[in-house]
């Protein structure tokens, strides 16, 4: 994979690079660190790949744009493609009310797959892909299993639907209808067992887990308690304007309340699996 890592001044700056480092050892084939603050900046660049002991069979390319971190991301993402976008909060938290959320704002705008890293970063042993249970959770699938085959990771794929079939007296009990709903033929069932039959066709230990609820309180209940190391969500296409501000308003909070980085999966230039 040709991956992209922000290395420049930014809050947990080396959390952030101890947490990348694994990844981009064991998935990259190319990686380009990058900066901005100009010259000033360009020590960052060479203490970053140092902090990093990259093997030598990983391309190395040190990029330093005069302008602010964000901006520097958006111009090398436009200067050539790239599979992975990796950063860390741009902005120290206090800044954060003042200018929003830049590392949001780019993981939400690029056309890429962007790996968010903040909150809880430990090695990546055990992922959580949150699925909309479509087909196209199926095609966003190359950026997780090249990760979790890189980094022998175990993969959940977990898919929350609606509470109100549980509003009825008389229906069975929530566990007794996830199984029976994974058992049945419906289109989301049938998307959630084709991603983790893709996972594992490719050697990746998957399983299924659904739950009914609120999706974004489902899914962080889920991420806080599950002894998850990534949270992944995927950017879909949508069949409606209203579909589409929905799933915006899910990713938003997701990225914004998640305990763990987020990978924000888009299936449309992912890389090929290995």
């Amino acid at each position: 994979m040709r991956m992209l890592l922000y290395v420049g001044p930014a809050h947990r700056r080396d959390s952030v690079l101890d947490f990348s480092a694994p990844i981009i050892r064991s998935a990259a084939t190319d990686i380009t660190l990058v900066t901005g603050g100009g010259a000033n900046n360009e020590p960052s660049l060479y203490e970053a790949l140092e902090h990093l002991a990259l093997p030598p069979d990983v391309h190395t390319t040190l990029r330093a744009f005069p302008d602010d971190g964000h901006i520097a991301i958006l111009k090398e993402v436009d200067s050539q493609p790239y599979d992975l976008v990796i950063l860390g909060r741009l902005q120290q938290p206090g800044m954060r009310m003042i200018h929003g959320q830049r590392s949001k704002l780019i993981a939400q705008a690029l056309d890429l797959s962007v790996l968010r890293v903040d909150g809880l970063m430990r090695p990546v042993r055990r992922i959580l892909l949150a699925s909309g249970g479509d087909q196209y959770s199926i095609n966003c699938m190359h950026i997780v299993t090249n990760l979790a085959m890189s980094l022998n990771a175990k993969v959940t794929v977990f898919h929350v639907f609606s509470q109100q079939s549980l509003v009825f007296d008389g229906l069975p009990q929530e566990e007794e209808l996830v199984e029976s709903f994974l058992r049945s033929g419906e289109p989301e069932a049938v998307a959630l067992k084709g991603v983790a039959t893709t996972l594992q066709t490719h050697g990746v230990a998957a399983h299924v887990r659904s739950r009914t609820g609120l999706i974004v309180e489902t899914v962080l209940n889920e991420a806080r308690t599950g002894t998850y190391d990534l949270l992944v969500i995927g950017a879909h296409q949508t069949r409606n304007s209203a579909e589409s501000v929905l799933l915006e308003d899910i990713s938003s909070a997701l990225l914004d309340l998640s305990p763990l980085p987020v990978l924000v999966s888009r299936w449309n230039n992912a890389a090929t699996i290995v």
